[in-house]
């Protein structure tokens, strides 16, 4: 495949569908190490999120991509089944989140984990193969499974968003726990 310029639209190779940032830390922490050792960089790769393709990283302007096989990790992402991950950082997994939001709760899901957080115990980037924090995924298995329940549209969760809160909400460090980390060790 012919490399592509960087005004090209990062558009996953395989499935077509654009692709978001991935840390550079996300790839180097979850590829397996031959398939590593195969990219000429980690930076610049873009994660698909797409359910029926087999890639999860590709690189838009050298071509490079990284499927399913070169994972050290299933891409809870890429699965449908209530054993998929949604949050890599805490175990949960999708039916463990609906089983509970059917219960009521889901909000008790979201706090959980914002408060892990909060304490510095994500490690989003490290271990989410989007390279971010879950709670967006989290939130949409909840409104997904009370929906079901429902037999109606979205309830919407007040007071959550779909990333971890902002640091300027007073919640979270300006810098991300694993960015941190990665100075101490320095």
């Amino acid at each position: 495949m012919p490399p592509r310029s960087a005004s090209s639209p990062a558009l996953c190779p395989e499935c077509g569908a654009r692709g978001a940032p991935a840390p550079s830390v996300t790839i180097a922490s979850l590829v397996r190490p031959e398939a590593l050792a195969a990219l000429a960089t980690t930076e610049g790769f873009r994660f698909c999120a797409s359910v029926e393709c087999g890639t999860v990283y590709f690189h838009p302007e050298t071509g490079e991509t990284v499927a399913r096989s070169g994972m050290r990790i299933r891409v809870g992402q890429k699965e449908r089944g209530p054993d998929r991950t949604l949050c890599y950082c805490f175990g949960y997994k999708a039916g463990e989140v609906q089983g509970r939001a059917a219960a009521g709760e889901g909000s008790t899901i979201l706090r959980d984990i914002g408060e892990k957080c909060a304490r510095g115990l994500d490690r989003c980037p490290e271990t989410n193969p989007r390279g971010a924090c879950c709670l967006g995924e989290v939130k949409a298995a909840i409104e997904e499974a009370r929906r079901r329940l429902a037999g109606s549209p979205s309830s919407n969760l007040p007071g959550h968003q779909d990333e971890c809160p902002s640091p300027s909400r007073g919640s979270f460090p300006a810098t991300p726990n694993w960015k941190r980390r990665k100075e101490e060790r320095s």
